[in-house]
């Protein structure tokens, strides 16, 4: 397992060196990021989902729902935990983004590809099930959270522009359609997912290289992280363990698994958090990936 994931962590410690060599800056993480949502990442869930049968894509549907219905549970939850709590609203926002949103894409999908090379499908699926429950209950909540309202229209208008969703959407059309494509837009569409995940990868390694200070923020990140990193694919495991889901199911867990995505720290922009605790958040679940991945791998 080791020799098939130490690629992953190698390309984000060269994103880490271009910033400390100040090759790279913040800049790049925007521009390697957009990258990676708009082009990467929506090429590899569609390349991804085209290349299965029909019949096994069928299979993935309880996967897929068990996952959305699991998200919205775990948001429900937080967000009443938090409201009962009283924190202050930044504090809370933070708090609820970081619970539950797991880098599925840009660490994710690398990660557990490398380990079960046959599971782009699933993978892409449960990376559209995180972009729908993110942009509908996710948004209200936030709303709610913020002391905003948004208009449910806008609401709308996230989920009918999210690359990774459109994506998800025209490779179920491919699938269950029988479409055959021209080899000459399988060969593109292979170049371009090939580098979504170094790329973005990349951009990872250059976010890391930031200071926190883990002595000041040391008990809400304490919240956050064992919130994060186990008690929510702990909630996974457990469906798992209790309900007869297939195997498929094991990749919703892994996913589950991830650190803190870094669109957390990009909704900062549009939402009052806590920048500093997201940021260290990010960084130091990160950091245990390495620690953490390897547990869930050998639970499942």
């Amino acid at each position: 397992m080791i020799s098939q994931i130490l690629p992953v962590f190698i390309i984000i410690a060269f994103g880490f060196l271009l910033s400390v060599v100040h090759i790279a800056d913040d800049s790049w993480v925007r521009i390697l990021n957009k990258f990676g949502l708009y082009a990467g990442f929506p090429f590899l869930i569609f390349g991804s989902l085209i290349s299965v049968d029909s019949s096994v894509l069928r299979e993935q549907i309880p996967t897929f729902f068990t996952t959305i219905a699991l998200l919205y549970g775990f948001m429900l939850l937080l967000y009443l935990l938090i409201k009962v709590s009283r924190v202050p609203t930044d504090r809370g926002i933070t708090y609820f983004l970081g619970g539950y949103n797991a880098n599925t894409g840009y660490l994710g999908f690398p990660l557990i590809l490398a380990l079960f090379p046959a599971s782009g499908a699933t993978i892409g699926l449960i990376v559209a099930a995180y972009s729908i429950c993110t942009f509908t209950l996710g948004l209200f909540l936030l709303e709610s959270l913020s002391g905003e309202d948004k208009h449910v229209s806008e609401i709308f208008r996230y989920i009918a522009t999210s690359p990774l969703l459109i994506a998800a959407v025209a490779g179920l059309v491919v699938v269950i359609t029988g479409l055959t494509l021209p080899p000459l837009v399988i060969r593109t569409v292979d170049m371009i997912k090939a580098a979504a995940s170094p790329v973005v990868l990349i951009g990872l390694g250059i976010f890391m290289h930031r200071k926190i200070n883990v002595r000041k923020l040391f008990g809400p990140l304490t919240v956050i992280l064992v919130t994060k990193m186990a008690i929510f694919p702990l909630v996974f495991l457990l469906i798992r363990w209790i309900f007869p889901l297939d195997h498929t199911f094991d990749i919703a867990i892994l996913e589950a698994s991830m650190p803190l995505a870094i669109t957390n720290f990009a909704l900062s922009d549009r939402y009052p958090m806590d920048k500093e605790l997201m940021v260290s958040a990010i960084i130091i679940s990160t950091i245990l990936t390495p620690l953490v991945f390897p547990i869930f791998v050998a639970l499942i």
